[in-house]
């Protein structure tokens, strides 16, 4: 992948274009709690409004949605997105609320344990994916996938939330982006079905098939972060080191002479 020059604005533009379809961007949130507070920009609303990176009034804060508070009491909380009709879904994917900590962007809004939960009513429940003692992430797509199952809504309920180091310890579910997809099935495209380069834009947009690309990045980006998914949940290898499928690798330095950076997934290799 080599180094190129372009604006970041245009390249925020191509990568949400490039995805699937976000069958929840739009649609409309339901919490357990939500803390509204417009001056410090957490809201419900913004869950669901297409933007990963809801940047707050605070410098080295992503926003979005917030709960309410428990200062000294870790508690369960849930949030779910209404899809507005029944349709097939197998995959939630989340952009954790995350701050600036040391250099590192860090998901502390994010529970340590939780189910995805699908319900064609509201009110009657399926669990169809479990993590427990879910490790602290750095901030990049979180994406959970399923077996593909008909939903109108879908949940993510929260049992076990983490203190958040730079709000007194306090509890909270935290997230600046809710998204649901509808991935193709392993028979149609298998290996890596996806590619998202975090502070760049990938020229062309990222297909399993295609190769050899050309990473553009603004002229003040020093690094690149990248966030694999797999039809089959298997970590691939970046610039030499593994990366979970949904996880967002460590930052790459970005070399003004440019340089290239190898991907391997399902026995081919990106460049």
């Amino acid at each position: 992948l080599t180094a190129a020059a372009a604006k970041l604005a245009e390249a925020d533009k191509a990568l949400d274009s490039a995805a699937y379809e976000n069958l929840a961007k739009g649609k409309t949130a339901i919490a357990s709690s939500s803390n509204e507070d417009d001056y410090w920009g957490w809201g419900i609303r913004y869950v669901t409004d297409g933007n990963r990176k809801n940047e707050g009034r605070q410098a080295g804060e992503y926003v979005g949605y917030c709960s309410n508070l428990t200062p000294d009491k870790d508690h369960a909380e849930w949030i779910y997105v209404d899809l507005g009709k029944e349709q097939p879904v197998n995959n939630m994917t989340i952009y954790a609320g995350s701050t600036l900590i040391d250099g590192k962007w860090l998901s502390y809004g994010f529970p340590k344990d939780f189910t995805i939960d699908v319900s064609t009513d509201g009110k009657n429940w399926t669990t169809v994916h479990t993590e427990t003692d879910f490790p602290l992430s750095a901030y990049g797509a979180l994406s959970f996938g399923f077996d593909r199952t008909e939903a109108r809504f879908v949940r993510l309920n929260a049992q076990r939330l983490r203190p958040k180091v730079t709000d007194g310890n306090g509890y909270r579910l935290q997230l600046s982006e809710i998204e649901v997809y509808n991935l193709p099935a392993e028979t149609t495209q298998k290996g890596m079905l996806y590619l998202r380069a975090e502070g760049g834009l990938l020229d062309p947009v990222f297909h399993t098939d295609t190769t050899a690309y050309t990473l553009k990045v603004g002229a003040y980006s020093s690094s690149v972060t990248f966030t694999p998914v797999t039809s089959d949940g298997a970590a691939v290898t970046i610039d030499g080191k593994t990366v979970a499928s949904g996880a967002a690798s460590a930052p790459i330095e970005i070399k003004e002479s440019g340089h290239t950076i190898t991907v391997k997934a399902a026995g081919k290799t990106y460049t």
